[in-house]
């Protein structure tokens, strides 16, 4: 039989209709895939404690280590070391297994340290561990103790202990508001990262720390009370004896602390330990000595304001605002967000994944010296001293030339850990100079990290290793394939170094 034309033609053109739909089906579906893909890589959580690693081996495989003593914490010794990679200098704190008697207090100072994330607070690298001994590796302050520098000067100009006061209660502030109590707050737990003045003060030794539940938050409330009795005799709040206490038992620390900046002497003394705490149990001091003559009567006052029953004592947001820190005329150095910085901060946000990735991991570990500049811009930005640059503290330093939508989208790139805020490493990450991003010591360190297997290549399984650890929730794992992606330039599955280092280097 003869086929009519118009059945030829309906045909074709119903194959043609069908190969347009697969088509257009076939692209919808590689939209989804790439929009799923996009979506998984916007929520994905990258931390400043995520390269915090615990390895197990032999730490002089990795560093090079002093034989002379630094100093001595809750736990272990302290020494100087060199970094073999990077030639970077570090701390590490030896303590013997054998002395770890509390388990629990000793997992306290860890998990305070990988979480703390602040220019006050110590910085923890990595740990290492053997059959002996556990070492922590932190950032090198070879300044000394705040002890020192007190007993060297006798006691403190107002002016003097005013710059160090201030750095004192931005990291207790910032403690509290990741609701952890430190407990043993003394001269001797603070260190300056250098010598000389003007340098970081560096809280450090959270031996006896503990992490609490926090209900409403103190001076807004109440905080879940404590028990334990903790601390050292002369620096010990009441309430603490009566093991029946909150966070606020820093603030007093704190009022201890600044009434020896200022006269030399603790404000409740004695010759044994129980008579030092017979007198802090009367809370009674005086500013009788002829050297509080020349003390400023706003000084005491915050004194008094301190060293006083818990519900009324300052928390370290109000001890800031108080009007003695007017009077001694401290200023920020920095003016804010210069244009410069504000150009790292458009390129940050332009950034992949895995760079992104190392860059925090970079500025974990950069030292204060090379980031001055940066560190006074963020305690510039962070106009209410807690630790984080907020959104509407981002909206104000750069309103005069970007629109609110330009400064959300920098604050959702820049805020890689998803928390609705800017950290202190976000911020350093994200305005790091060229000149420390493109140091090839520092990129070789960054493989390593990601290498686990030390094989001269990184896999997508190394890429999990590394980026989904405790604490955070990957919800489709294939995530890392499409991030090594990022850096895998011939598309063989696996990173070597020239390719993560072109990934580096790019638009640096």
């Amino acid at each position: 039989m003869e086929q009519k034309p118009y059945a030829k033609d309906s045909a074709g053109k119903d194959e043609e209709q069908t190969s347009k739909q697969a088509r257009t089906l076939e692209e919808f579906k590689k939209m989804q895939e790439e929009f799923s893909i996009q979506e998984a890589l916007d929520q994905f959580v990258l931390k400043k404690e995520l390269f915090i690693l615990k390895k197990e081996g032999d730490v002089f495989n990795d560093y090079d280590v002093e034989d002379k003593v630094l100093g001595e914490g809750t736990y272990g010794v302290v020494f100087k070391a060199t970094d073999k990679t990077t030639g970077e200098e570090v701390a590490i704190k030896r303590i013997p297994r054998e002395k770890i008697r509390n388990y629990v207090r000793f997992l306290n100072e860890i998990a305070a340290l990988k979480t703390l994330d602040h220019p006050n607070v110590i910085k923890l690298f990595e740990i290492f561990e053997d059959e002996d001994d556990v070492y922590l590796v932190q950032e090198l302050c070879s300044g000394g103790e705040l002890f020192d520098y007190i007993v060297n000067q006798e006691f403190l100009s107002e002016a003097q202990a005013a710059v160090i006061f201030k750095q004192i209660l931005h990291s207790i502030g910032y403690c509290h508001k990741n609701a952890i109590c430190h407990r043993d707050l003394k001269p001797e737990n603070f260190i300056f990262k250098s010598k000389g003045d003007g340098s970081n003060l560096k809280l450090i030794d959270f031996g006896l720390s503990t992490s609490y539940f926090k209900h409403v938050g103190y001076g807004h409330g109440i905080y879940t009370r404590m028990s334990t009795r903790a601390g050292t005799a002369f620096f010990m709040a009441p309430e603490v004896l009566e093991s029946d206490y909150t966070n606020a038992c820093d603030m007093w620390s704190c009022g201890v602390i600044l009434y020896i900046m200022l006269c030399g002497y603790p404000p409740f003394d004695g010759d044994t330990e129980e008579e030092i705490l017979l007198n802090v149990q009367a809370g009674e001091f005086d500013f009788d000595d002829e050297v509080w003559d020349k003390v400023s009567k706003e000084a005491k006052d915050l004194i008094c304001k301190l060293l006083v029953a818990e519900d009324d004592r300052l928390s370290p947001k109000e001890a800031l605002e108080h009007p003695w820190f007017s009077l001694t005329h401290i200023s920020e150095k920095s003016e804010g967000l210069g244009e410069n910085h504000i150009k790292r901060l458009k390129k940050f946000q332009k950034a992949k994944s895995f760079k992104k990735a190392v860059l925090i991991f970079i500025a974990s570990r950069v030292a204060d010296e090379e980031i001055q500049k940066e560190i006074e811009i963020f305690r510039k930005l962070d106009k209410n001293k807690d630790g984080y640059i907020t959104l509407l503290e981002l909206k104000e330093s750069m309103k005069k030339h970007h629109t609110e939508e330009e400064v959300e989208e920098i604050m959702k790139s820049c805020d890689t850990d998803k928390n609705g805020a800017i950290n202190y490493t976000e911020f350093i990450a994200a305005t790091l100079d060229n000149i420390i991003i493109g140091s090839a010591k520092r990129i070789e360190k960054a493989f390593k990290i990601f290498d686990k297997d030390g094989d001269g290549r990184i896999n997508a399984k190394e890429l999990e290793d590394v980026l989904s650890g405790e604490g955070v929730k990957v919800a489709d794992k294939e995530i890392f394939k499409d991030i090594l992606k990022e850096c895998d330039l011939n598309d063989d599955g696996e990173v070597d170094f020239e390719e993560f280092q072109k990934c580096m280097l790019q638009n640096s």
